[in-house]
């Protein structure tokens, strides 16, 4: 009978790890499920002027999701979120 608990706790410690995974996974979904932001929205998002916002990009120090041929830069909210945090 004791086995048999072991093996009961055993499965549900392996779930309860499977499910935090799941929910993690679920998490960084929501947040990657935003639509991309232009550079003046970004700009708006992070309360600087687009020229800084350029300039920032320029430097590294702030992550676009796509710079096309025609210079049109997009922004995630997690990447501008994270350039915050850091700051």
């Amino acid at each position: 009978m004791n086995h048999e608990l072991k093996l009961i706790q055993e499965k549900l410690d392996t779930l309860i790890t499977k499910l935090d995974k799941i929910q993690s996974g679920l998490s960084s979904l929501e947040i990657n499920s935003s639509p991309p932001l232009s550079l003046q929205e970004a700009a708006s998002y992070l309360h600087l002027s687009v020229s800084r916002v350029y300039s920032l990009v320029n430097a590294g120090r702030l992550q676009t999701l796509q710079h096309t041929k025609r210079g049109r830069h997009l922004f995630s909210k997690e990447h501008l979120n994270q350039y915050l945090y850091e700051k």
